[in-house]
């Protein structure tokens, strides 16, 4: 992870000194994958150089993907006293087959936890993502996920239905079924 964040605020300095840009920043997404992984010091490392290149003082939004049960209360914690001002998880489903199913290394309890924990932590933006479409998911189990979401009163929900890349071993397995 290290040599990731490294390899990243190299390219942000190569890039910010290989060309003029006139941006005014509101908004940084940092997502696309796992960065709730980050320490928080590799992510101050990051939004330091972010600032040193590019004029950040127009920031509303620092919003970072982070999933369940990678992302203890103490680095919310740092992560918002960053400056994080939003979190976006992949909660998926709250059914732990479909979880299982789909890959995820999660279970249903902790997308509640980290839910819990997030908002101890102080966000008050909180964004969360769940997919229809499964091979197993009933219209039942899916309105009773929405209910229960619902419930935890998130400021944004995100539906996406389930893709399947054909190059995946859920492709060939979704195929034979």
């Amino acid at each position: 992870l290290l040599k990731f964040i490294e390899a990243l605020i190299k390219e942000i300095i190569i890039y910010a000194d290989n060309h003029e840009v006139d941006w005014k920043i509101d908004t940084i997404f940092l997502g696309g994958g796992t960065p709730s992984l980050f320490t928080s010091k590799g992510l101050e490392l990051i939004l330091e150089t972010l600032d040193q290149k590019f004029d950040l003082s127009n920031i509303e939004e620092i919003t970072l993907e982070a999933n369940p049960g990678e992302a203890p209360l103490n680095k919310l914690k740092s992560f918002r006293n960053l400056g994080v001002n939003r979190l976006s998880m992949g909660f998926q489903s709250f059914d732990n087959k479909i979880l299982k199913q789909l890959g995820r290394l999660h279970k249903s309890e902790d997308c509640f936890q980290i839910y819990s924990n997030a908002r101890k932590a102080g966000f008050d933006n909180i964004s969360t993502d769940m997919i229809f479409n499964t091979p197993s998911l009933t219209i039942k189990n899916w309105t009773k996920d929405l209910n229960k979401l619902i419930e935890l009163n998130p400021e944004h929900i995100s539906a996406y239905s389930l893709t399947i890349d054909p190059s995946t071993k859920f492709f060939n397995m979704v195929k034979n079924v």
